[in-house]
């Protein structure tokens, strides 16, 4: 059964539910010298070039275009912790259910993406599939095998800087492989 929560900081205006839907609720606003009563509904989302769904929440002196995941993990999961964002676990946009959602780092953010196929257009491909790689997968195996020589010795060989070889043999760069 959908359950529906207070989005923060609009109680009393909006609620949303662990489905992913957003809606008004029902209230009362004076208008001068008469009352209007604004029925609550559910809100229509828009969808931005990025494929995410939002919202516009407003109430007197105040308007805010929101994104629908980061109201469903407010309200369910709670505040974001700094240096987290929200996570879609099927890497669906869209989906803005609570079992879908999670806060992570940035970085897995990003593997998700990878994982998924949902890496926006004109974001750098890691690897040997990224056209400015000089190193190969198979060659960035054989460096982390080498025994015996020095950093130099092994980035004069495959034409990259010492600091690289030193970065692929410490995993800091081609973690992938």
């Amino acid at each position: 059964m959908e359950q529906w929560k207070d989005v923060p900081s609009w109680e009393g205006w909006y609620q949303v539910s662990d489905e992913g839907r957003v809606r008004s609720l029902t209230r009362r606003s004076n208008c001068g010298k008469s009352t209007a009563i604004y029925k609550g509904r559910i809100l229509k989302t828009g969808l931005l070039e990025a494929g995410y769904d939002t919202v516009v929440l407003s109430q007197p002196g105040r308007r805010a275009h929101t994104y629908v995941h980061r109201l469903v993990a407010a309200a369910f999961i709670g505040p974001c912790p700094p240096k987290l964002e929200v996570c879609h676990n099927n890497g669906k946009r869209t989906d803005n259910r609570l079992e879908n959602l999670r806060y992570d780092t940035r970085q897995n953010n990003a593997f998700d993406r990878l994982k998924h196929g949902t890496m926006p257009t004109g974001v750098a491909v890691r690897g040997e599939d990224n056209a400015s790689a000089i190193l190969t997968d198979a060659a960035v195996i054989t460096i982390r095998a080498i025994e015996g020589k020095t950093l130099q010795q092994i980035a004069g060989r495959y034409g990259v800087s010492i600091s690289t070889i030193s970065l692929v043999r410490n995993r800091k760069i081609w973690r992938h492989i």
